[in-house]
């Protein structure tokens, strides 16, 4: 037990000695160059000039994704748009004096929506899971349900 205490207390001593050592060397670097802030500054610019250059692909690949990020949010809200006014449809009672046929196409909107919805999760958890950041996929509109008995 003795022992392993003693061994320890060593490890810690050569510890503390690198730490005093490295601290040492970092100050003789900062103290070699004329002043710490220009240098950070030059590595902030150098590393904005890094980013910026950006090959063709990229820059195509970047213009697509946002192309289709355009295209997904203009589609969504017109899911939404549709979800809204089958709210209201129901809501004022209207959907209740439609004719069989018209019912029939209101039910296969109402399964196409439950689709879109269940397709943006999906989405969602495919970029979530590929670690795909700046992103976001906004949920379909809660609409709150109606039922027949209230008419």
């Amino acid at each position: 037990m003795a022992e392993d205490l003693n061994v320890l207390t060593q490890q810690i001593e050569e510890l503390r000695a690198r730490v005093r050592q490295l601290r040492r060397e970092r100050m003789d670097i900062e103290n070699g160059t004329g002043s710490p802030v220009p240098l950070r500054v030059a590595i902030q610019q150098a590393n904005r000039d890094r980013d910026a250059v950006v090959s063709p692909a990229v820059q195509e690949l970047r213009a697509r994704a946002s192309a289709v990020s355009a295209d997904l949010s203009r589609d969504w809200a017109a899911a939404d748009s549709v979800r809204w006014i089958m709210f209201r449809l129901r809501e004022s009672g209207t959907f209740d004096r439609l004719s069989a046929h018209g019912r029939r196409d209101m039910e296969l909107v109402e399964v196409a929506l439950s689709r879109e919805a269940a397709l943006r999760g999906q989405i969602d958890e495919s970029l979530r899971s590929a670690g795909v950041l700046g992103f976001s996929v906004p949920s379909a509109l809660p609409v709150p349900e109606i039922s027949s008995e209230g008419q």
